[in-house]
């Protein structure tokens, strides 16, 4: 524990508030009545959109079940029940994240009431996933700002950057901050080393806006 250091947490709800967006847009997708899933090059984009929304909220909360659990239960014994009710409440979206991965991996072979059924599997998924969300903002977040010390927050910055290849990078930042305010953008993009945030950074969220309208024609 720190007094002199505060965590600044911009980024933890910037990924909160992505993870929300995308499972809303996958359903409208997914209950579209123009049906755009009939496509080929939509279903490619639906699917790769799912794959990085999974590889996100699961390199997300490994971060958090290995570095911040555990750093809080030694920091503030008193916070343990916390710390286990949020890992416990990672551990309930393995089983729902598998079920949509199941649909989504059939997308080709299935009917329009399928892909409806899918959406529900989405929104049940959306439903646990929100209620973590929300648990964790109102009574896990605010204790990790003066608890959590300088070396622990940067040891979870380097293990999500380290889950995530460069490629990925033009998706997740454009992505992370696609309604974000200027000061919360410019926080997300901070990460990047100034030289390629001054390159990339127009670039990729031109790049992130038409594949975003091409996989979410529902909601342009």
């Amino acid at each position: 524990m720190s007094a002199d250091y505060e965590w600044d947490l911009t980024m933890m709800y910037l990924i909160h508030r992505a993870l929300r967006r995308d499972l809303k847009a996958f359903a409208v997708t997914l209950r579209d009545p123009n049906d755009p899933l009939r496509d080929d090059l939509l279903r490619d984009g639906f699917a790769y959109r799912w794959s990085f929304f999974s590889r996100t909220l699961h390199h997300h909360h490994s971060g958090e079940d290995a570095v911040i659990w555990p750093y809080m239960r030694a920091a503030r014994p008193d916070t343990r029940e916390l710390m286990d009710a949020m890992e416990a409440e990672h551990s309930l979206l393995e089983p729902l994240m598998n079920a949509v991965q199941s649909g989504v991996g059939r997308l080709e072979a299935t009917t329009k009431d399928q892909r409806r059924a899918l959406a529900d599997q989405v929104d049940a998924l959306g439903q646990v996933l929100g209620d973590h969300l929300d648990h964790e903002e109102r009574d896990a977040l605010p204790l990790l700002t003066f608890t959590i010390d300088e070396k622990t927050a940067k040891r979870f910055e380097r293990h999500q950057q380290r889950s995530m290849k460069f490629s990925e990078a033009a998706v997740f930042f454009p992505w992370l901050t696609v309604d974000a305010t200027v000061a919360e953008s410019d926080v997300a993009w901070a990460n990047l080393p100034t030289p390629v945030r001054r390159i990339v950074r127009s670039r990729w969220t031109r790049q992130y806006d038409r594949a975003n309208a091409r996989t979410f024609p529902t909601l342009g």
